[in-house]
């Protein structure tokens, strides 16, 4: 009796534990196919809204050169109107977002521009066949500040008669006052991308400090043809409070002084001498904030730069422009 007790208990103990298995399991299937059902209408949710960000930030873009465009072609009626279009545009100061205006008579091949320069449009590429408001675009370049750039066309007509050609010149720093400030809950990065070249030829600071490394040196060098023995290429301006310096201004100072504070004999390197200076910055008035490891990197491209460092700002690189 009491065996048979004891195997009845033993089964019911048996049973009771596959039942609650068999519970557990089943709750467990339940929560499991819940939360993959939920972490997938979330992630198809975050995807939708990333894609509706994206299109947002593309609408912006065209529409912001949509809006250089339109400028671009009534400042080209102005010059039809104006006595003397060339002094026009040599007179016409630079700004953020126009930084090179240049003009070409028609039967020239060169022309004036307000940087104080002879202009020619042999170095523009415009074979892509992009438009804007029917305006030839060029394909995206370094130009001679190192800044990723665009330079759009536009003829200036009088009575029906093409009598020159304007060019301007676009930074694609300027679109970053017209992007947001924060972007997916600030935790992304925004990069632009020229589709053409598939180079980034912009980080908006507004997005996070804005980082050398997005700079390609190489391009820059073939570009501009920077690569003398006799060079030393500098990188990028100095700020002194709200005044901006170029950073070869103040490298040219330093290294007499460096030379005077040791016999007047040059056999010390500036490189880790003290600049005068608060922060650096680009030729927008953008800042640029990096570490030593950018800076070792723009040492190793034959690039002078400065760092915040023990002691205050200093001057760091002491390799020429043919270097590597």
């Amino acid at each position: 009796m009491k065996d048979k007790l004891k195997t009845v208990l033993r089964n019911t103990g048996i049973s009771l534990l596959i039942s609650i298995v068999l519970i557990f399991c089943i709750l467990g299937t339940v929560v499991f196919t819940v939360a993959q059902k939920v972490s997938n209408e979330m992630s198809d949710s975050a995807v939708q809204n990333l894609s509706e960000s994206l299109d947002l930030i593309k609408c912006t873009i065209e529409a912001i050169l949509r809006s250089e465009a339109d400028f671009q072609t009534m400042m080209a009626r102005e010059l039809a109107a104006v006595a003397d279009p060339e002094e026009y545009i040599q007179s016409y100061e630079r700004n953020r977002t126009m930084v090179k205006l240049s003009l070409i008579m028609s039967g020239q091949t060169q022309g004036v521009s307000n940087v104080d320069e002879v202009f020619s449009p042999a170095d523009l590429d415009f074979s892509a066949g992009r438009t804007i408001n029917g305006l030839p675009v060029s394909q995206s370049y370094l130009n001679y500040m190192g800044a990723w750039s665009y330079t759009i066309k536009c003829p200036v007509e009088k009575d029906g008669q093409e009598m020159a050609t304007l060019y301007v010149e676009y930074t694609y720093d300027s679109l970053d006052k017209s992007l947001p400030d924060g972007f997916y809950n600030s935790q992304a990065t925004l990069y632009v991308m020229d589709a053409e070249s598939e180079r980034f030829v912009l980080k908006p600071k507004g997005m996070g400090k804005r980082s050398a490394g997005h700079l390609n040196l190489a391009d820059f060098y073939r570009a501009n043809n920077i690569v003398d023995p006799a060079q030393i290429a500098c990188w990028p301006m100095l700020r002194l409070d709200d005044v901006a310096y170029n950073m070869s201004t103040q490298l040219a100072c330093l290294m007499p002084q460096v030379d005077a504070d040791n016999g007047d004999v040059p056999y010390v390197s500036p490189s880790n001498k003290n600049f005068q200076m608060t922060g650096l910055t680009l030729t927008g008035g953008d800042e640029v904030v990096f570490g030593q490891d950018v800076g070792a990197y723009l040492n190793s491209q034959g690039v002078v730069t400065a760092l915040n460092f023990i002691g205050g700002w200093v001057c760091w690189g002491n390799r020429t422009a043919c270097y590597p």
